[in-house]
């Protein structure tokens, strides 16, 4: 009798043993999804070998509030709305696209999971769980133009470029870029702050990726380093990845838009005008967390901080990374190390001599220009 007893016990007791883990387990994972969907988990989907998806991707995770970013690469289309809904399955709070191509994509998968919050940058997609991103880049294309006239007096220029009476600038965009206009007068607005005298020459290349592109984007260079441009204002979207070299030992620098391009063109970026991806997304991470969100059309620009100057006096990286990137390239054309060395150490003093050359209190001289008011303002003429 005792003995049946016991056996009836240990059997009871077995039994509790392999049930209490399964009863805490599914007591425990909504609790635990709906915890990982409340701290905000956070997926970026990108265009294979697109830059601004790279870019976006590299600010992101440089930035303590996404440092656990979830980066996925997909071909828009089918494999891009297969993704965005395994990601949305996985309970992801907010998931990013950092193409316009992923617009059809989102417009078809948002609408199932109303919990997951969705942005877009570059188009515009209606939905109450979607943010759809346009940086405006004209308040700081404005400082841009004010910064191009300000240098003129700072930048090392030739002679040639120092003596002439009228000084110039170039301003190079692409064709296919609907707000081109509007960079280019805002862009010579700037300019004509300065109240100096110095023209705007302007061009647009081919269409992105074919290789016309190319050949038009020299021919704008050649224009404005025949005419002694000082300083060319570029589309980041182009390709120029010979650019530096034919630039050269030229006195001539760049200003980048959209893209920080200082690796591409080292030595001579003053800066680049971008749009900042960790201080546009945290806001709506927050609204997420709290569920407060509701869809919007957002504009940010340099007056709400999306958008502005990064490395005003001309590097993305630190000067380690610098070098580790430059000697790879190199190593591929180039087996002389001595070479390499000697390569890197030109390129970085380049680079450390721009740093030198504007005023420590730049930024101040821009808002003075820009703060000055004169209803009467001729803009230069834009060639």
């Amino acid at each position: 009798m005792y003995f049946r007893r016991s056996r009836q016990l240990m059997v009871l007791f077995a039994l509790l043993s392999l049930s209490l883990p399964l009863l805490l387990s599914g007591c425990r994972n909504p609790d635990d999804s709906a915890a990982d969907h409340v701290q905000g988990r956070v997926a970026l989907v990108i265009k294979p070998a697109d830059r601004s998806g790279d870019a976006m991707s590299a600010r992101l995770l440089r930035s303590d509030a996404f440092k656990n970013l979830h980066v996925v690469t997909a071909i828009p289309g089918l494999p891009a709305e297969e993704q965005l809904r395994l990601l949305s399955e996985e309970g992801y709070l907010m998931i990013v696209a950092s193409s316009p191509d992923f617009a059809l994509d989102v417009t078809i998968v948002a609408p199932d999971f109303p919990e997951t919050v969705y942005v877009i940058f570059g188009a515009i997609v209606e939905g109450d769980n979607v943010a759809s991103v346009l940086p405006d880049y004209t308040e700081s294309l404005k400082k841009a133009g004010v910064l191009a006239a300000l240098a003129a007096d700072y930048l090392p220029l030739a002679d040639v470029q120092q003596h002439q009476p009228q000084k110039t600038v170039s301003f190079i965009t692409t064709a296919a870029n609907p707000g081109r206009n509007e960079w280019e007068q805002a862009f010579a607005e700037g300019v004509a702050r300065v109240r100096k005298p110095v023209s705007v020459i302007s061009g647009a290349t081919a269409q992105t990726g074919n290789r016309g592109q190319r050949s038009n984007l020299d021919q704008l260079i050649n224009k404005a380093l025949q005419q002694n441009a000082y300083l060319i204002c570029i589309d980041g979207n182009i390709t120029m990845d010979q650019m530096s070299e034919r630039l050269g030992e030229r006195n001539t620098y760049v200003i980048g838009i959209e893209h920080d391009i200082s690796v591409l063109v080292p030595g001579k970026v003053v800066t680049s005008v971008i749009a900042f991806p960790e201080l546009i997304l945290l806001p709506i991470l927050e609204d997420a967390r709290q569920k407060k969100f509701i869809g919007a059309v957002l504009t940010p620009s340099d007056k709400t901080g999306g958008v502005g100057f990064t490395n005003l006096h001309g590097l993305t990286i630190s000067e380690e990374e610098f070098l580790k990137k430059s000697n790879n390239e190199q190593q591929q054309q180039q087996p002389d190390t001595k070479s390499i060395r000697e390569l890197n150490y030109m390129k970085m003093t380049q680079v450390l001599n721009l740093r030198k050359t504007l005023p420590w209190n730049i930024e101040e001289l821009l808002e003075e220009q820009l703060g000055t008011k004169d209803d009467q303002l001729a803009l230069p003429e834009v060639r």
